[in-house]
């Protein structure tokens, strides 16, 4: 999963008079005009490895997770990719969405790219902050 794929949908999804698809492209048929609005109805699942910081440790695992318009879904250790083994990770509900930075050196991150997904009302560390990196 790409960091501006997830950026992007984050933003379109927090504001309700953006449009998410390229509005200077003209529709040439019936069935591209049906697909743009499909586009602006709803959000594709995005879909690949994010590294996991493990509650209380140094490691950072990777993990494969689904992102949804509903929340952020991944695979557990042992398990296929089918939708039937999906755990949720968090949901959209109420969570802050943190940019991290010298995560790579403060705590030996994979990459460069770095968030943090929180509840607005915990304030310090604990079990319910989720520190999570990606490739791009």
């Amino acid at each position: 999963m790409r960091c501006s794929e997830t950026l992007s949908y984050f933003t379109c999804g927090r504001r309700r008079n953006r449009v998410c698809v390229d509005s200077t492209s003209k529709p040439s048929n019936s069935w591209s005009r049906s697909i743009s609005r499909a586009r602006l109805s709803s959000f594709p699942d995005l879909e690949g490895i994010l590294y996991l910081k493990q509650e209380d440790k140094k490691v950072w695992r990777p993990r494969y997770f689904l992102l949804r318009a509903s929340g952020l879904y991944y695979v557990p250790k042992g398990k296929t990719k089918c939708s039937a083994n999906l755990a949720c990770f968090v949901r959209f509900d109420k969570l802050d969405v943190y940019n991290a930075k010298n995560y790579k050196q403060k705590y030996r991150a994979p990459t460069d790219f770095c968030f943090i997904l929180k509840h607005p009302c915990i304030q310090k560390e604990s079990n319910y902050i989720k520190f999570l990196c990606c490739d791009e």
